[in-house]
Protein backbone atom coordinates (compact mmCIF):
# COMPACT_ATOMS: atom_id res chain seq x y z
CA UNK A 1 0.00 0.00 0.00
CA UNK A 2 3.05 2.25 0.36
CA UNK A 3 3.97 1.87 -3.31
CA UNK A 4 2.84 4.45 -5.83
CA UNK A 5 -0.12 2.62 -7.40
CA UNK A 6 -3.43 4.33 -8.19
CA UNK A 7 -5.46 1.74 -6.26
CA UNK A 8 -4.51 -1.18 -4.04
CA UNK A 9 -6.92 -3.82 -2.76
CA UNK A 10 -5.97 -6.33 -0.09
CA UNK A 11 -8.27 -9.35 0.05
CA UNK A 12 -8.75 -11.27 3.30
CA UNK A 13 -11.00 -14.16 2.20
CA UNK A 14 -10.82 -16.27 5.39
CA UNK A 15 -11.53 -19.92 4.66
CA UNK A 16 -12.18 -20.52 0.96
CA UNK A 17 -14.63 -23.13 -0.25
CA UNK A 18 -13.24 -24.67 -3.43
CA UNK A 19 -15.08 -24.87 -6.71
CA UNK A 20 -16.68 -28.26 -7.35
CA UNK A 21 -14.62 -30.37 -9.71
CA UNK A 22 -11.41 -28.44 -9.04
CA UNK A 23 -8.48 -30.83 -9.38
CA UNK A 24 -5.79 -28.99 -7.40
CA UNK A 25 -7.18 -28.55 -3.90
CA UNK A 26 -5.57 -29.11 -0.55
CA UNK A 27 -5.99 -32.55 0.99
CA UNK A 28 -7.68 -30.77 3.90
CA UNK A 29 -10.84 -30.29 1.82
CA UNK A 30 -11.06 -34.00 1.11
CA UNK A 31 -11.41 -34.84 4.79
CA UNK A 32 -12.66 -31.68 6.49
CA UNK A 33 -14.42 -29.87 3.64
CA UNK A 34 -17.80 -30.87 5.05
CA UNK A 35 -17.06 -28.62 8.01
CA UNK A 36 -16.95 -25.39 5.96
CA UNK A 37 -20.75 -25.07 5.54
CA UNK A 38 -21.13 -25.56 9.30
CA UNK A 39 -18.54 -22.84 9.96
CA UNK A 40 -20.28 -20.56 7.45
CA UNK A 41 -23.58 -21.13 9.27
CA UNK A 42 -22.21 -20.09 12.66
CA UNK A 43 -19.61 -17.55 11.46
CA UNK A 44 -20.73 -16.23 8.05
CA UNK A 45 -18.00 -13.59 8.08
CA UNK A 46 -15.23 -16.17 7.95
CA UNK A 47 -15.92 -18.22 4.80
CA UNK A 48 -16.07 -17.19 1.14
CA UNK A 49 -16.12 -19.23 -2.03
CA UNK A 50 -13.43 -19.27 -4.68
CA UNK A 51 -15.99 -17.94 -7.19
CA UNK A 52 -16.92 -15.03 -4.91
CA UNK A 53 -13.26 -14.17 -4.45
CA UNK A 54 -12.59 -14.22 -8.19
CA UNK A 55 -15.64 -12.10 -9.02
CA UNK A 56 -14.76 -9.63 -6.26
CA UNK A 57 -11.24 -9.25 -7.65
CA UNK A 58 -12.56 -8.61 -11.15
CA UNK A 59 -15.16 -6.13 -9.88
CA UNK A 60 -12.61 -4.31 -7.70
CA UNK A 61 -10.48 -3.62 -10.76
CA UNK A 62 -13.45 -2.89 -13.02
CA UNK A 63 -15.67 -0.84 -10.71
CA UNK A 64 -13.49 0.04 -7.71
CA UNK A 65 -14.42 -0.20 -4.05
CA UNK A 66 -14.44 2.27 -1.18
CA UNK A 67 -12.20 0.15 1.08
CA UNK A 68 -8.65 -0.99 0.45
CA UNK A 69 -8.73 -3.93 2.86
CA UNK A 70 -11.60 -6.24 1.96
CA UNK A 71 -12.88 -8.70 4.54
CA UNK A 72 -15.24 -11.61 3.75
CA UNK A 73 -18.41 -9.48 3.93
CA UNK A 74 -16.85 -6.97 1.51
CA UNK A 75 -15.75 -9.75 -0.85
CA UNK A 76 -19.26 -11.22 -0.93
CA UNK A 77 -20.84 -7.78 -1.51
CA UNK A 78 -18.35 -6.92 -4.25
CA UNK A 79 -18.87 -10.28 -5.96
CA UNK A 80 -22.59 -9.53 -6.26
CA UNK A 81 -22.13 -6.08 -7.83
CA UNK A 82 -22.64 -7.53 -11.30
CA UNK A 83 -23.77 -10.76 -12.85
CA UNK A 84 -21.99 -10.24 -16.18
CA UNK A 85 -19.17 -12.62 -15.27
CA UNK A 86 -21.11 -15.28 -13.45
Amino acid sequence: MKLNFKKVYNFRPGAITPTKGLKNTLGFYKYAGWLLPVIKLFAPGSVSSLKELGLAMINAVDKGYEKQILEVKDIIALSKMTRIYG
